[in-house]
């Protein structure tokens, strides 16, 4: 069996499962990548550690309310986003033009 492997540079080969995917942004959204449980992996801390320096991300965590949490629900579901995202789509569209 092949090792799966996951690479996040545009136009790489993944191999899944014996099968090559071409790494592209289509084959991303069109669900081919990603949605299916044979081409999910695990990945230590380390590993995602590392992805996060790569990509210039830094983990934050806070409480907020029931009912500020039930309105970033709405906005997520309304936006298309889980809550994480949509979390960075507000901050990014606050400090847009600072």
């Amino acid at each position: 069996m092949k090792q799966k492997v996951l690479n996040v540079s545009s136009g790489i080969t993944v191999l899944q499962g014996g099968e090559d995917v071409n790494n592209s942004e289509e084959n991303w959204e069109e669900g081919r990548l990603g949605l299916d449980e044979e081409h999910q992996v695990v990945v230590d801390e380390m590993v995602d550690l590392q992805v996060d320096t790569s990509l210039g991300l830094v983990e934050i965590k806070f409480k907020i309310d029931v009912s500020l949490d039930e309105k970033l629900e709405t906005f997520a579901k309304e936006n298309g986003l889980i809550k994480k995202a949509a979390i960075r789509k507000i901050l990014e569209d606050f400090f847009k033009n600072t």
